[in-house]
């Protein structure tokens, strides 16, 4: 930074603020929140950098910057820690800089991506509430959203890859990776 002053309050949180880090260059701010939301800010103007990261079920207790400034890590109530990558990029004439647009906030029943959605008892539907897909009950909370690069919790580290299409039908038993 090239002068100490900082922009007004941030504000965009919708409860008491838990964690805040500065990102390793300087041009960032980190927050955490018990509404369970990471928000990135930028230093020059208080502006938000991207949308907010959702993900975590509980309240955002820390967060912090990898050396690098490449990733974003959050740890929750909820027993994980969640990775995302960092916002790149300066335009200044979006909210979202060049982050992936986030999806809705989502609760393990709700939308994880493109249209599937996760029932109450941990099945993945399409559209059209066909079945995909279960996911054990004790792993539904960790399920990472695409935007969530991991997901760790007490069971382990857990990443689902978004970007290759779905193994469905005959192709099901090749998304298993031992």
């Amino acid at each position: 930074m090239a002068d100490s002053s900082l922009p007004g309050p941030l504000q965009g949180h919708t409860g008491p603020v838990r964690s805040v880090e500065f990102s390793p260059d300087g041009t960032h701010i980190l927050s955490g929140s018990d509404d369970r939301t990471v928000r990135v800010w930028r230093v020059k103007d208080g502006a938000p950098a991207c949308e907010p990261l959702v993900g975590h079920q509980d309240s955002v207790m820390s967060v912090g910057y990898s050396p690098d400034g490449a990733s974003i890590v959050s740890g929750s109530w909820d027993s994980t820690v969640r990775g995302w990558k960092a916002p790149r990029g300066h335009d200044e004439s979006s909210p979202s800089g060049s982050t992936p647009a986030p999806l809705d906030e989502r609760k393990p029943h709700g939308t994880i991506f493109n249209g599937l959605k996760m029932s109450r008892g941990g099945w993945v539907e399409n559209g059209n509430s066909q079945r995909l897909f279960c996911v054990p009950t004790d792993m539904v909370k960790l399920f990472p959203t695409p935007e969530t690069e991991y997901t760790i919790g007490s069971g382990g580290m857990l990443r689902a890859d978004y970007s290759a299409p779905p193994f469905l039908g005959d192709e099901w038993h090749r998304c298993y990776v031992g």
